[in-house]
Formats: C-alpha cells, structure tokens, sequence
C-alpha cells in the first residue's frame, strides 16, 4: 500500500482531504495488527533468552554475563547506558561483570532490554527524530515506573520493562507505516500519531503477546491508559500510567499521550500519601538523564 502524506494546509478542503486519508490509514493499521499472520518487529533472540534467564532464581552472575556476551553490539550499547549519570554515580563501567557486580542481575538484565528495544524497535526510516523521542520517553518512564512500584507494593517485577515497552504499539505503527510505503510522500509523523494515538495500547499488547512475553506484561501494556474499571485497579497498570504522567510533567512526555490532570486521581487510587506523591514529583525532575 502507498500513503499520500501531504501536508493540510489551510485549504478547507484539503483538510478534508487528510482527515480522510487518516481514517483510512487507521482502518488499514486495525486490520494490519488483527490479522493472523501479522509479524511484529523482532528482538533479539539474546534479548528474549535473557528475560528468561533472569527471572530464574538460579540465575548467575556467570550465565548472566555469558549471554549478553553473544551480542558485541547490544553488550557495548548497554554499557553506554550503564555510564549515564542515573546508573553510574560517576564512577566508569568497563566491563559487563562490573555492570553486574555494581548494579545486580536485574538492572543489567533491564538495560539489555532497553538497549535492545532502542536498536531494533524504536527505529523507523523517515521517524528518526520522533522514534528518539519516543526511545528517551520510553526509558524515562520505565524508570519512574520502577519507583512507583516500590512506594506503592515495595516490589518492582516487570515495572521497568513494562514501562519501557508501554508504548511500543506506537513505535509498531511507523514501523508498518515504513514497511509498506518507501515513497517520499509518506505520512507525516502528526498523521501517523493520529492513527496510534487511540489504539497503540492494544496494538503493544499484541505484540507483547506476541512475543510470548509474561502474561501480566501484556495485560499491563494494553491497559496503560485505563487502569481501573470503576471497581477494580492494576496496580502495576496504574504505576506505569501514573510514571506516564510524571513524565508529561516534567517533558519528557511523548506527543501528549499522558494526561497530568490524572497524577493526583492515579495516586489515589495506589495508596501513595501527599507526601509519598511529592516525592517522585521531585524524583522526576532530577531524572534529567536516563
């Protein structure tokens, strides 16, 4: 299929013209990623082994490390990310058992994923810059998501790799978008979003499915945006939406997606004090670098 992505203008007409065009491109994404024989942007084989390996209690710091080994590539981008400020309280990383030995299994086992999802999924030829966005919302929430966790349960399975994966329904659309037109007149990113905006929840829990990752990771995905039926909430679902709306705060939003209207209600509904609140207000707003 071939996308005529040209700008609206003004012209009333055209406009009309655009808005057309979006909702046929929606209509064409819903069957895309409903279909049976839809095939999602790959991880790395490494990066799914991995996820395996770690929630393994007999998980070891060898068998860690000897797998991230089969990938030089990812191996060298997570220790990039392990020198950030957030991870390496100034001091440098050199080597994938020091990672280990500073940070612990999960954390490097977490930045793999992060560095995985970055260089094989939020990438999309014509999306550059909004695909970095979306990268640097993606691992800034996946980290407040993780606090959130812990003030409200004292736990943070899945937080941060639900967090990092929220929008990932997103990223799938430009990527389909990419795929099936290679023309110069492809749509814009606005037009894209329109099409992502209200669906790219389901879309990620799709490809979280999938992906065969845990059931829970794609339930939580697909109800990132609505955590609470009235009667019941998700507890991890409400976390990674109220991190969503830390980050909108602090911008590090990501097109608007996040309502900060809604941070006071989702604290509510997780237990979290006036206090406890202030806290990761503040905690976000030194999160500067991820």
């Amino acid at each position: 299929m071939e996308f005529d992505g040209a700008s609206q203008g003004n012209d009333p007409n055209r406009q009309a013209d655009c808005a057309g065009f979006v909702s046929q491109l929606e209509e064409t994404l819903l069957k895309l990623f409903s279909a049976k024989e839809y095939t999602p942007p790959l991880l790395p084989k490494v990066a799914l082994e991995l996820l395996e390996l770690s929630r393994r209690n007999e998980a070891s710091a060898r068998s860690i490390s000897d797998l991230l080994s089969k990938d030089a590539i990812l191996a060298a981008r997570v220790l990039r990310i392990a020198e950030s400020p957030v991870y390496s309280a100034g001091r440098p990383i050199r080597s994938l058992d020091e990672a280990i030995m500073r940070l612990g299994l999960r954390r490097v086992s977490d930045l793999f994923m992060r560095a995985a999802v970055e260089m094989r999924i939020f990438r999309a030829a014509g999306y550059e810059e909004p695909m970095q966005r979306l990268a640097k919302h993606s691992a800034f929430t996946a980290e407040m998501a993780r606090k959130v966790s812990r003030a409200t349960t004292g736990f943070d399975d899945f937080a941060f790799l639900c967090g990092l994966l929220h929008d990932v329904g997103a990223a799938a659309v430009a990527i389909a978008v990419t795929d099936a037109d290679r023309t110069p007149s492809r749509p814009s990113f606005e037009q894209v979003w329109q099409c992502a905006a209200a669906n790219h929840a389901r879309f990620g829990q799709r490809i979280a499915e999938l992906w065969q990752l845990p059931s829970d990771i794609a339930l939580v995905i697909g109800m990132h945006h609505a955590p609470s039926d009235g009667k019941h909430i998700h507890p991890l679902a409400a976390a990674i939406a109220l991190a969503d709306c830390l980050a909108e705060e602090t911008e590090h939003g990501f097109q608007h997606e996040a309502d900060p209207i809604l941070t006071g209600q989702l604290a509510t509904q997780l237990g979290l004090s006036r206090v406890q609140l202030d806290d990761l207000r503040q905690t976000a707003q030194h999160l500067t670098s991820c």
